[in-house]
């Protein structure tokens, strides 16, 4: 409902179950996904550059830091990123087609939240 709020349209979102099938059929081998990355449906000038496991691993202290100096309770911080997602989502409203960024959104989380947390020995490994 915040990106609604904030100018996006439900005609912006996909049907749900798009990002969990791109997922699944990546898992089954549906074209390559570079490790690090998640599959996406976006076209590939809108794609990160970034890893999404590397910024979710580099952010981790510190969003943890954030929370704790402002005091929110474990049990809030999801509700906390999702209204982190919609802030941003806000700010980038006039910058890149909405269906665009709401796609990046939902599969970049949706295939996010699949993957294991990377631990530093993890990371140092995966860099070889």
């Amino acid at each position: 409902g915040g990106a609604l709020a904030q100018g996006y349209a439900t005609d912006d979102f996909p049907p749900i179950d798009e990002p969990i099938r791109l997922f699944a059929s990546a898992l089954a081998g549906d074209g390559p996904t570079p490790w690090g990355f998640v599959p996406l449906s976006v076209p590939e000038d809108h794609r990160p550059f970034v890893q999404p496991l590397r910024q979710a691993y580099d952010l981790r202290a510190p969003v943890r830091a954030i929370f704790a100096e402002q005091q929110v309770p474990a049990p809030e911080w999801p509700h906390t990123c999702a209204f982190a997602l919609v802030v941003e989502l806000a700010r980038v409203r006039e910058a890149i087609d909405h269906r665009i960024a709401v796609r990046l959104v939902l599969e970049t989380v949706n295939g996010m939240a699949k993957t294991a947390p990377m631990t530093a020995k993890h990371l140092r490994d995966a860099a070889g």
